[in-house]
């Protein structure tokens, strides 16, 4: 054959495999584009771990580019936050945040979401620190019989604007069974609990004296919602409590002398007025009624103005 031929032969070859290495190239640079732009519209859904795989892709299309790299990077890092804060490993959390946020040439959006995390992150880590501190204490005062107490530092808590946020979910559960604890404690022993409290919390902000009298229980316990072992605490109680009152809180009104009956009394009639008397102690019922003896006028009637 001439070397002419030949030589027709020899570009038609070249321009066939220059062809398809121009064509391979272009789908090359296609597909590694794609990986990108899928990654990025992953981590705008939240699914971070859908756009670490397409940042993979990206780089074995296009091996060791700086930017897929980069993204994939930052990407693995705020997983890794992500995680931490799952695990309630906040303060762990907080710290890898400043790896992320170091981050170069990668996600505007991630950068943000750290950022705002960071913040959330401060507040979550310093509330916690005030709850365990609130709990540590209900717990002290539980042990020393001071139920009320315990349940207002419980409140703390359980009253909390940010309490049914996830961050807090352990603290919600051990503060309301602890209330729940005092709650019927009170009840065997015949004390207002948490729920009838709150209702008047504002009218008896005055009543935290204490005292030694055995506590009142003329409109009857809720200890048929105990447990044997409960009720068998609450028949064997003699110790004192911020509900008992001492016997120099009776003070003389008009020259008599207010007694157990007249608490008694007094206490048919603040119930007569829709008013719970299991939310008074006895000194708070003497004081009412040295009240209604100073206006003139009757128990009932300074139960139904002031704490109905």
């Amino acid at each position: 054959m001439k070397k002419w031929v030949w030589g027709i032969v020899v570009i038609i070859i070249v321009g066939m495999f220059g062809g398809y290495g121009l064509t391979k190239h272009a789908e090359t640079g296609k597909s590694y584009d794609t990986a990108m732009k899928d990654g990025k519209a992953a981590i705008k859904d939240a699914e971070y771990a859908s756009a670490e795989k397409y940042f993979d892709i990206a780089l074995q299309k296009k091996s060791n580019d700086v930017t897929a790299q980069a993204y994939k990077t930052q990407v693995t890092h705020y997983r890794t936050v992500l995680d931490k804060v799952e695990a309630r490993q906040y303060a762990k959390a907080k710290d890898a945040i400043s790896v992320v946020l170091a981050d170069r040439d990668a996600s505007t959006v991630i950068k943000k979401r750290a950022t705002n995390l960071e913040k959330e992150l401060t507040t979550v880590i310093k509330k916690r620190e005030s709850f365990t501190t609130s709990y540590d204490t209900a717990k002290d005062l539980t042990a020393k019989n001071s139920y009320t107490a315990s349940n207002t530092e419980l409140d703390k808590i359980l009253k909390d604007s940010d309490i049914d946020k996830n961050y807090y979910s352990d603290f919600k559960k051990e503060a309301t069974d602890l209330q729940k604890s005092n709650d019927k404690k009170l009840a065997a022993i015949g004390y207002p609990t948490s729920s009838s409290t709150s209702s008047s919390s504002s009218s008896l902000s005055s009543s935290s004296s204490s005292v030694t009298s055995k506590p009142n229980t003329d409109s009857g316990s809720s200890s048929a919602e105990l447990t044997s072992e409960e009720k068998d605490d609450a028949a064997k109680y003699s110790g004192s409590n911020e509900y008992t009152t001492n016997s120099s809180d009776y003070v003389d009104a008009s020259s008599d002398k207010i007694t157990a009956a007249r608490i008694k009394e007094a206490r048919d009639a603040i119930r007569s007025a829709g008013v719970n008397p299991r939310a008074f102690s006895d000194s708070d019922v003497a004081k009412i009624i040295k009240q209604s003896i100073k206006e003139k006028t009757t128990v009932k009637a300074i139960a139904a103005r002031d704490y109905k």
